[in-house]
Formats: structure tokens, sequence, C-alpha cells
């Protein structure tokens, strides 16, 4: 009797748990439109759509940490035009945030290094690109906001 008790409040336990999690899952969940952005700057959000940008052609290789290569080749805007052209003028960098609270730190050197950061549209959403990195981790898929700061 005391085993079947404690294994239904393990299961109880292990359902909260789940169901906290995915409280918080949708919580942190920012909901845009397909191929919107937000663009955060102090108190201040602007929503951009990213077709409204000048795309051009986008060619370089990923590296993730394991050191294999992915090449990426298709059209995306470059970040430093998009922040320009959105009113932007002055950042020391620019934090990129996923729909799933995911996000990568991209400094204003960077940025401004010519053809290395982009934000490419796909066909699940948009994604960060930075090119030059030892390690893709800062690939942001599913991009829907950018803080700058």
């Amino acid at each position: 009797m005391k085993k079947i008790r404690w294994t239904t409040m393990a299961v109880v336990g292990v359902l909260l748990i789940t169901g906290i999690a995915a409280g918080l899952r949708l919580a942190a969940h920012t909901e845009t439109q397909a191929g919107t952005l937000r663009i955060y700057q102090g108190k201040t959000c602007k929503e951009v759509v990213l077709a409204s940008f000048a795309e051009e052609p986008i060619s370089g290789t990923l590296r993730n940490g394991k050191g294999e290569e992915q090449q990426i080749e298709g059209t995306g805007v470059l970040l430093s035009s998009l922040l320009r052209d959105a009113g932007v003028t002055a950042y020391d960098a620019v934090t990129v945030t996923a729909d799933d609270a995911y996000s990568a730190v991209v400094y204003a050197e960077e940025i401004d290094a010519g053809d290395r950061v982009y934000l490419m549209p796909q066909d699940d959403g948009i994604r960060l690109l930075v090119f030059g990195d030892s390690n893709s981790k800062r690939s942001v898929t599913d991009v829907v906001s950018i803080t700058v700061s």
C-alpha cells in the first residue's frame, strides 16, 4: 500500500513539474507574424517586416563546435542595413532572440564589419547568421526580436 502511495506521489510530482515547465515556456514565447521582427531600443518597440528590406546574396560557411562545416547559400538582409533603415543609429551590441527565448549577442564591431552578420528568411522563420564564428551557437533560428543596447 505504501509503495502505491509513493508511486502516485512521484507521478503527480512529475506532472506538476512538467506543467510548470510548459507554463514557463509559453510565457517566454513571443508571438509574431511570419517574417516580422520586433526591434526594442530603450522603451520603444518597432515592428518591421524583413521582406521590406533589400536582400542580397549570402554565401559562406558556418562551423559548429565539432568543427563540422555547413555551406550557406541564399539571400538575406545585412543586420547593419536593417538596423540603419529601421532608424537605429547607435548601439554597442544587439541581442537576437528566437521565439523559444534562445538568444545570442552580436557586437557592433561584428555587425559593422561588412558582410558578416545576416538575417536570412527561411521556410520555418528567420535565421541569424554570424560568419566567422568558430562555433555556430549564434546561428539563431526562428528569430522574433532584436534588442539594441
